[in-house]
């Protein structure tokens, strides 16, 4: 079992941070070399298991039973790992969430809107394009306007820093909007980030409500259910799943008590067509029929 769990361990590892070391590359971030050392140590780690398995363990009983690149398929193939070269840059940049990189060119960046009905916190990362000892600071326009942190510092492995920003509902106006703004003593210019309210909720006889484009309901938050549903416990990643009563009724006779499951939700976005997925796994009915169903 060793194996396979920390293969598949370092695997996610490479993955995750190659993935990084690309897009932070594209980002001009220093830290971009960070995660791309770390995809080359996983996979270096990858070889290393592979070797203890086939040579080492048992005394070489298991010899030619695990291959990290069966067949040399290129899917298998060790990947290139990018890196990034920023020596001559030394300011800052930062990248706001569900935005692009922002380096002082361009339109400044704004955080998606905060909804009173869906507290939450949003991020803003502030980083330097190559290894440099500099401070950075972060104001919020508005006392309703809320920072995990002020200032901070970076050295030559500390390259980037995560900044959240939240709201004080207690203090906030309505459709209000502010800025968060962020200096670096690296670079001249100042980094502004924009904050904005959305309206609050006008639709009622709803539970659940749009944010950042996404209606996400778990499947046991109905508002309510009728005929024959048992909750499963533990089944998914929301920590409980539905599913309809084994002998239910056949689909094509609805009105007979089929299970049935509301959900109430509304929507704001008015410019892109909505599309509407839904989790389901398959599972066999008890009653006689060719095809399985889908709860």
């Amino acid at each position: 079992m060793r194996y396979p769990v920390e293969a598949s361990a370092e695997i996610n590892a490479r993955v995750l941070n190659l993935d990084k070391a690309i897009a932070y590359g594209l980002q001009r971030r220093a830290s971009a070399n960070i995660y791309a050392a770390l995809a080359r140590r996983a996979e270096v780690a990858l070889k290393e298991g592979e070797t203890f398995y086939n040579e080492t363990l048992a005394g070489g009983k298991w010899r030619g039973m695990m291959d990290i690149a069966p067949a040399r398929l290129p899917l298998y193939a060790e990947p290139a790992v990018p890196v990034w070269d920023g020596k001559d840059d030394k300011t800052c940049g930062i990248q706001a969430e569900g935005g692009g990189f922002y380096d002082g060119g361009g339109s400044a960046p704004r955080l998606p809107d905060f909804r009173r009905e869906l507290p939450r916190e949003r991020y803003v990362d502030v980083f330097v394009k190559s290894p440099v000892a500099t401070r950075w600071t972060a104001t919020a326009s508005a006392p309703w306007i809320k920072l995990d942190r002020t200032s901070g510092a970076f050295a030559d492995r500390t390259l980037e820093a995560r900044l959240h920003v939240t709201v004080d509902w207690r203090r906030a106006p309505a459709g209000g909007a502010g800025t968060v703004t962020l200096k670096c003593d690296a670079s001249d210019t100042a980094f502004p980030v924009g904050i904005k309210l959305a309206p609050d909720n006008k639709t009622t006889n709803v539970s659940f409500l749009e944010l950042d484009r996404i209606v996400s309901i778990y499947a046991t938050h109905s508002d309510s259910r009728t005929g024959p549903w048992d909750v499963l416990d533990g089944l998914g990643h929301t920590g409980a799943s539905l599913r309809a009563g084994i002998d239910m009724a056949p689909m094509e006779l609805v009105s007979s008590g089929a299970p049935r499951a509301v959900y109430r939700f509304a929507t704001v976005t008015a410019d892109d067509p909505a599309t509407l997925r839904v989790i389901a796994l398959p599972i066999l009915p008890s009653r006689p029929r060719p095809v399985c169903a889908w709860r």
